[in-house]
């Protein structure tokens, strides 16, 4: 059998390892030659972005729209330091003057607000409506209704009505109730929540 040259052998072997490092180096610089074109877009990009734009030139942005806001409906005012509603009659406050012309007995007083709008003594009745003084006898059936805690009567065009509203509370030397005090003229009326006293 012809002998082999034991360095041709050596030199066929290492035929295969060469191609293989050859491919392998071209693989590593394909990648090598393509992260670094990544890194260079990357920078150059970012420094784009970073520069300050030229005077004069404004970024174009969306224009956003402003929403229109809805009218302010107007409310009635409800709060305890909102002025009082305008009333069509208004009673105005009793004086001890308006009581020293009263005749002298039993007698009722209208009281609303803490302040009186309303005595009856005797055959007199005394009354202030929408600023004027009226003095107005009243009968001996109007002044027993009155001392019932249920009565009407007219006076000068306006008719005044009481009207009782709970249990009556006697007193000392007499009695109160809680009741409402109505006013009226034409197709004018004004009611009044207080408290009606009557004593001797």
């Amino acid at each position: 059998m012809p002998k082999r040259d034991p360095l041709l052998g050596a030199q066929q072997k290492s035929e295969p390892e060469k191609v293989n490092r050859s491919k392998w180096a071209s693989v590593c610089v394909a990648l090598l030659v393509t992260v670094g074109g990544i890194a260079l877009a990357t920078y150059f990009l970012n420094d784009q972005q970073q520069a300050p734009r030229p005077a004069g030139e404004q970024a174009s942005r969306p224009i956003e729209k402003v929403p229109i806001p809805a009218p302010i409906k107007s409310e009635p005012v409800t709060s305890q330091g909102a002025p009082p509603e305008p009333v069509d009659i208004l009673l105005e406050r009793l004086t001890d003057a308006d009581s020293n012309d009263l005749e002298m007995g039993c007698m009722g007083v209208f009281t609303a607000g803490k302040k009186d709008i309303l005595y009856v003594s005797g055959g007199t009745m005394i009354v202030r409506p929408d600023g004027k003084r009226i003095i107005s006898p009243v009968s001996d059936d109007e002044f027993q209704a009155f001392a019932g805690d249920d009565a009407t009567t007219n006076i000068e065009g306006y008719r005044i009505r009481l009207a009782p509203r709970g249990v009556s509370e006697p007193g000392f030397d007499g009695h109160s109730v809680k009741a409402v005090l109505t006013i009226s003229k034409g197709t004018k009326a004004t009611s009044f929540d207080g408290t009606w006293g009557f004593g001797c």
